[in-house]
């Protein structure tokens, strides 16, 4: 792999590093209030057990972002690359929140490819 080539001096290289941080931009709010036909059934929107939607999390599963609430108790984690950690998960038992949402998401990856093509 031949190293990229940056603002050096001439003969000075730069060698890739392994991790890479991934970016994804989500939506301010949650811009669905109801449910149903006639829209009936109100969708809580906001807090739910200390957690809104977005926020990144520590379980004992893994690291991820919480996907979906349900009033009870048990939410659907992913990562930042929308794969699934797990759809049910009881955040009353051993988690721990580590930031709270913003409308860009950041997550570390280890061990990334970080060449270039």
């Amino acid at each position: 792999m031949m190293p990229l080539l940056f603002c050096c001096e001439d003969g000075e290289w730069v060698e890739p590093s392994n991790t890479v941080y991934f970016k994804r931009h989500v939506a301010t709010g949650d811009y669905q209030q109801t449910k149903g036909i006639r829209s009936e059934k109100r969708i809580p929107t906001g807090k739910l057990f200390g957690l809104r939607k977005y926020d990144l999390i520590q379980t004992d599963k893994g690291i991820g972002f919480v996907k979906g609430k349900r009033s009870s108790g048990y939410f659907a984690i992913d990562n930042i690359l929308g794969e699934t950690i797990t759809t049910s998960l009881n955040v009353k038992k051993n988690m721990v929140r580590l930031s709270a949402r913003t409308t860009t998401l950041t997550q570390l990856m280890e061990g990334g490819d970080s060449s270039c093509t």
